[in-house]
Order: C-alpha cells, then structure tokens, then sequence
C-alpha cells in the first residue's frame, strides 16, 4: 500500500496531474490508477512492489469494459522496461521513472 501512495505522489508532484482515479466494480476487482488520456482512451496502472506479483485477471476485466489505452505495471523491481501479452492484451512492465517518462508522452 505504501508503494501506491508513493507512485502516486510522484505522478502528483512530476506530472501535476491531478485526475487521477482508481477503479472497482461490484465484484471488487480494482485497477489502482487510472488516467483519461481521451474520451475513449484510458490507461491503467498497477503497482506492485515485485513484477512477479502480477496477476492480469483483473486488468482483463477493466479491459473488457475499456479497451482502448495502454497498461502499465510499475514496479520496485524493474531496472528496464519491457512488455509482455497476455492473450491479446499488451501490458509493459516499467520502474517508476519508466512510468513518469511514459506518462508524459
């Protein structure tokens, strides 16, 4: 949990974005942050403090209602970005100055 308030701090304070969101349906499943990039685009982010500890299940879900976007997975552990599918989903794997430099693209 601390890692969560640290990231998004750090988009707060590098990216003064103040739109964050986090996202839960009625079945609890929960993407931590979510950004409008457009009226249909939306990233997701979730933090975990080791990318092993990842599991897509629920990105699937927020995917399924909201395809358009990319998704990100920062974590403490990741010294170089990379991507992984998932099915047909693409998610990229990033440390947290990935992610900010990601973001302000």
């Amino acid at each position: 949990m601390l890692w969560e308030h640290y990231v998004l701090n750090e988009i707060h304070a590098r990216l003064q974005r103040r739109d964050v969101q986090t996202w839960r349906d009625k079945q609890h499943h929960e993407i931590d942050f979510i950004l409008q990039k457009s009226a249909r685009q939306v990233e997701a982010i979730e933090c975990k403090l080791s990318a092993d500890q990842f599991d897509p299940g629920h990105l699937k879900i927020f995917r399924g209602l909201h395809p358009l976007g990319k998704n990100f997975v920062v974590a403490s552990d990741v010294d170089e970005s990379y991507r992984k599918d998932y099915e047909d989903m693409q998610v990229i794997f990033v440390s947290l100055e990935g992610l900010i430099s990601a973001l302000k693209k």
